[in-house]
């Protein structure tokens, strides 16, 4: 019997976390090899055609394994969906062929499953995603086309284009989109490559409207540009005549824009018998985007008395060599150790079996995302688990309180304090621990995805004042990086609800408390009043289309680090993804590691 179990949404999955490490370096060879194949062609599904899956477990080891299969299913944007696990067995060099049937879908779009098979000694993940369509959405019914004479719209800036190359053309552009009974495919692209425009890349944008329908489509379409926060900058309406089985393109562009930064673009189409709503986002100055400092006079003073107080606490270290999560090629050690406020916490420590002096790698999870040993051939792995995983959640959060919002009325006891010093002692073991284990510290780096990213540039900020030197850091999306900003895009967006709707929640039950309250707290803790201390190479991924990580305070934040570490650096924008990265920028991660620490090679 598969067991369903209900869970919060997560920052981060943590497929998507395993997902991102396994690029940057060849993985030891596995004793399981998991395949996971849709049953329909190319991934997609509908009302009328189930999710199922094929997953195929291939037992490489010389013995039999037994233990479970479990999968989560999230939307492309990690809010969790649904769960199950099984258990399962497969002989010595046997496979184990496994259908994977899940519940009914609610609502359309695209989707994530990660499979995670724990069997033995042996831990293998593998991730698919997926599109699910509601076949019963019932579609405008089509009134009797009438002919447009008597509106007079702006034509400035708007090119129309029909020929050859698109007319008649069933499958043109990168979607591909199959014949429909009736529909129109929508295909938006800006010109500048990642939708990154400035003074001398004036902002325009292509579109391309394939009408499948068998009838001429008549009506119109509207765009709208606005500011992150909503206001209004321009908007335009151009009338469309498309005859049946036709495509047509437009070209237009968007006047000069006076301010630098995110601006949303929605194109609104209008036709006989089709309406759609395409959302898009573009950037304009990227280095020059700014959102106000919210750093308080004793932002410093705030963090060296909090790094005394955790100087006082004996780390107490455990380091215990666990012989089941070790293998032919590393070996791991759980390591345990206390951290401010007598709070007990751990880690995975994996160190090669080869002799030498291995590079360190730290590595953080997203928000309250377990993680587990990494086994990477040339170097060592520390991944870390803050406070609120684990053993620690019952010891600061006996009653199951919203861990975000934990104790968030007091500035110095606010659970996000102690996180952060978890994340320095972290860093405090692998650079003056009592390991004894014989680590290259002229190489350590540091990487996460979302609430990852944003412990990892914390570490980076208060290990300097420590003299802890990082040669290289990832940092993909982070969140949490300005609350203020955060807040105001959140009133005229209501997809940014982490951990918005969690604070909203907390004033409305606290006696007392107020947004500015929150708000006086969380100058504290805001990612972007440490990135001035960041002083290594970083590699900063922002999504234009992030519900969790506004883009224009991602990019405020990374436009805060000093010129000298922004000079070393580099910014990758994806404008048409969620809270995620492409599997593109995954493997060029791990070339950029190599490079930036082969630079520090002794």
């Amino acid at each position: 019997m598969i067991k369903q179990s209900k869970k919060r949404y997560l920052q981060i999955s943590l497929a998507t976390f395993v997902a991102f490490l396994l690029p940057l370096f060849v993985l030891a060879q596995a004793d399981i090899i998991l395949t996971l194949d849709p049953i329909t062609k190319a991934g997609f599904f509908s009302t009328k055609s189930p999710v199922k899956f094929r997953l195929l477990v291939s037992n490489k080891s010389k013995t039999d394994l037994k233990g479970t299969v479990s999968y989560t299913v999230t939307t492309v944007k990690s809010v969790y969906i649904t769960d199950a696990s099984m258990p399962a067995a497969v002989g010595a060099g046997k496979n184990l062929d496994i259908p994977v049937d899940l519940p009914m879908i609610d609502g359309e779009g695209f989707y994530e499953i990660i499979i995670r098979a724990e069997m033995g000694d042996v831990v293998e993940s593998i991730s698919k995603q997926f599109g699910y369509t509601d076949l019963n959405k019932v579609k405008k019914k089509a009134p009797e086309p009438a002919p447009v004479t008597d509106i007079n719209f702006p034509q400035a800036g708007v090119k129309s284009v029909s020929n050859e190359d698109y007319s008649h053309d069933e499958g043109h552009g990168e979607e591909g989109a199959e014949e429909d009974e009736g529909e129109i495919v929508t295909v938006l692209k800006p010109a500048a490559k990642d939708a990154m425009f400035g003074m001398y890349k004036p902002v325009k944008y292509t579109v391309v409207l394939h009408n499948k329908y068998k009838v001429k489509q008549e009506g119109s379409f509207s765009y709208y540009v606005t500011t992150e926060t909503g206001e209004p900058v321009y908007e335009n309406k151009v009338p469309v005549v498309i005859p049946k089985k036709y495509s047509k393109q437009f070209s237009f562009d968007v006047p000069t824009l006076k301010g630098s930064g995110v601006y949303n673009f929605k194109f609104c189409l209008n036709l006989s018998t089709y309406d759609d709503t395409t959302r898009h986002a573009f950037v304009f100055n990227a280095d020059k985007v700014n959102t106000e400092l919210h750093k308080p006079d004793d932002f410093d003073d705030f963090w060296d008395q909090t790094i005394k107080e955790l100087d006082k606490i004996d780390p107490r270290y455990s380091i215990v060599y666990d012989p089941s999560k070790s293998n032919v090629s590393h070996r791991a050690y759980r390591v345990d150790f206390t951290s401010w406020g007598n709070v007990r916490v751990y880690g995975w420590l994996t160190i090669p079996k080869l002799k030498g002096k291995f590079p360190l790698v730290l590595g953080f999870g997203g928000h309250k995302i377990e993680v587990f040993p990494l086994y990477f051939p040339d170097f060592a792995v520390f991944t870390m688990n803050v406070r609120g995983i684990g053993e620690s959640m019952k010891v600061i959060n006996p009653k199951n309180e919203t861990f975000v919002s934990l104790h968030l009325n007091d500035r110095d006891k606010y659970v996000y304090r102690g996180m952060y010093m978890d994340c320095l002692r972290a860093a405090d073991f692998l650079f003056k621990g009592p390991h004894g284990f014989n680590f290259d510290l002229s190489r350590v780096m540091v990487f996460g995805g979302s609430e990852g990213a944003s412990k990892s540039l914390v570490t980076i900020a208060l290990g300097r004042k420590r003299g802890y030197r990082f040669g290289a850091c990832v940092a993909n999306n982070p969140v949490l990086t300005d609350i203020h900003q955060m807040y105001d895009v959140a009133e005229v967006n209501e997809e940014i609800k982490f951990p918005i709707s969690d604070f909203n929640n907390y004033i409305e039950g606290t006696k007392g408390m107020t947004k500015q309250a929150v708000l006086d707290v969380w100058k504290y803790y805001e990612v972007q009043n440490f990135m001035s201390e960041i002083n290594c190479p970083v590699l900063f991924a922002c999504s234009l289309m992030d519900p969790y990580a506004p883009p224009g305070s991602v990019l405020s934040a990374y436009n805060k680090m000093p010129k000298e570490t922004k000079a070393k650096s580099e910014l990758y924008i994806f404008a048409d993804l969620g809270h995620e990265v492409t599997p593109r920028h995954n493997v060029f991660t791990g070339s950029w590691y190599y490079e930036k620490l082969a630079s520090v090679m002794k």
